[in-house]
């Protein structure tokens, strides 16, 4: 029965704190390899076949994506506005 009630009691939020600085170069950290279970144990079960990755890979992984703009040039107001 759907009452809006907070049913997740066993929940707890965390307070994740980063920090990120745009001036600074990318991380360097290669992609990390996803881990899968065994195709014979995939095949009697409904688990997830990926498996997650450590808090510390995760973190590495998520500092490799902050800068995706990274060396791409910035297109300039100014010529949008001449093709308008």
């Amino acid at each position: 029965l759907l009452t809006g009630e907070e049913h997740a009691f066993w929940r707890n939020d965390q307070e994740v704190k980063t920090s990120f600085d745009p001036e600074a170069d990318p991380v360097t950290s290669p992609r990390a390899e996803i881990t899968q279970i065994p195709a014979a144990r995939r095949r009697l079960n409904f688990e997830e076949v990926e498996r997650p990755w450590y808090e510390s890979e995760a973190i590495i992984q998520a500092q490799r994506c902050l800068r995706c703009d990274y060396g791409k040039p910035l297109r300039s107001a100014h010529k949008e506005d001449a093709h308008a």
